[in-house]
């Protein structure tokens, strides 16, 4: 992945406002357990539109790899210094970084539904609970389960695929709330993937991008 710019905190220039700006307010750390390996995983995400997040994974001791996803179907891999990262506030992306994302949703989009389910008390407390899932079930398909924190409610749901995130455009009727827990079940009822937030956190982050690369994508 190419490396990134970035604008520390203290640096607000003219051409900042040239730019188009993508908010990240909240920043979520999972354990991740998937296939008996233990790995922690972080997103950052935009509370107030779901479509906006961040993935980032450890590339080594010293950078992070990060998969951006905005509006208009963008798309950005690169790579950035920890520190840099960390520092700063806007963060800078050149054209040759961004790409236009095309997603199959509509032949998808029939096959896949959102199912709330009864809530779930864990040591407890009580929390949402909904799952995504194929309308037929089969061998070969899993069953995602989202366990939400109730004391969120002004935060959108947090989806880490586009898929998921269309699905909740069609009716928007699961809850709202940070998420707690994300698992995976396969057809045997068997937990073969699992995300469980350790910490989470407001943040204020802006990915800009300069509006021609837009234009001309």
């Amino acid at each position: 992945m190419k490396n990134i710019i970035f604008i520390s905190f203290s640096l607000i220039s003219s051409f900042v406002y040239t730019q188009k700006k993508y908010s990240l307010d909240y920043a979520l750390e999972f354990e991740l357990k998937n296939n008996l390996k233990v790995n922690k995983l972080e997103y950052y995400y935009n509370s107030k539109d779901n479509g906006t997040r961040l993935c980032l994974l450890e590339g080594d001791s010293l950078k992070y790899e990060m998969i951006f996803a905005g509006g208009e179907n963008i798309r950005i891999r690169s790579s950035m210094k920890k520190n840099d990262f960390l520092k700063a506030t806007f963060i800078e992306n050149t054209c040759d970084l961004i790409s236009k994302y095309q997603y199959p949703y509509e032949k998808k989009l029939k096959k896949y539904t959102s199912v709330n389910l009864r809530d779930t008390l864990i040591d407890g407390v009580s929390y949402y609970h909904y799952q995504m899932k194929h309308i037929k079930m089969k061998k070969k398909y899993k069953t995602v389960h989202f366990i939400v924190d109730k004391n969120s409610p002004d935060c959108m749901p947090f989806f880490y695929n586009d898929l998921f995130q269309e699905i909740w455009k069609k009716n928007r009727t699961v809850p709202n709330g940070l998420p707690f827990i994300i698992f995976h079940k396969n057809f045997k009822g068997e937990i073969t993937y699992k995300m469980q937030l350790k910490k989470a956190y407001k943040i204020e982050k802006f990915f800009l991008i300069p509006e021609d690369c837009l234009r001309n994508k």
